[in-house]
């Protein structure tokens, strides 16, 4: 199962923002699209102006490889909305990546954190960690999530 960490909002037809801060998953199988054959050792994070009848969906979107498989340890993800074009990225304190929104980001977002099954990386019908694993090894574990307002 995958992980995820991002802003949304519902928006207008013409204004439906995303911000994913990082996305991941913690095993792959041999089920899981070949494209996503890191997706167990990576932060992965986008800008997306969502797609709608009004509009077609564009993003920008960057990728960084830490040190170990995600769910080896714990990491701390950070996110600097600096601006409404210019969006910094952090893991582990440490600056990895700068993403330009396709369109100025300019509305305030819905802070959101996720564990889904997508489609692209299924869960095996059997003998998968969700069927055979312990609780512990089955669950993802979120220590706090700050959030700050920059004051002049």
């Amino acid at each position: 199962m995958g992980g995820g960490f991002w802003l949304c909002h519902k928006g207008t037809c013409e204004n439906k923002n995303e911000i994913d801060i990082t996305e991941s998953v913690g095993v792959l199988t041999d089920l899981t699209h070949k494209w996503a054959y890191d997706w167990d050792q990576i932060m992965h994070s986008n800008s997306i102006h969502r797609g709608s009848p009004c509009v077609e969906q564009v993003r920008d979107q960057k990728k960084m490889t830490p040190p170990t498989k995600n769910h080896e340890r714990f990491y701390t993800y950070g996110f600097y909305w600096k601006s409404h074009t210019e969006l910094l990225f952090y893991l582990d304190g440490e600056y990895v990546y700068t993403l330009t929104p396709p369109v100025p980001f300019n509305q305030d977002l819905i802070l959101q954190f996720s564990i889904e099954a997508y489609n692209w990386n299924p869960i095996p019908e059997s003998g998968s960690k969700v069927a055979t694993a312990s609780k512990e090894d089955r669950t993802t574990l979120v220590d706090y999530i700050r959030v700050y307002e920059l004051r002049d």
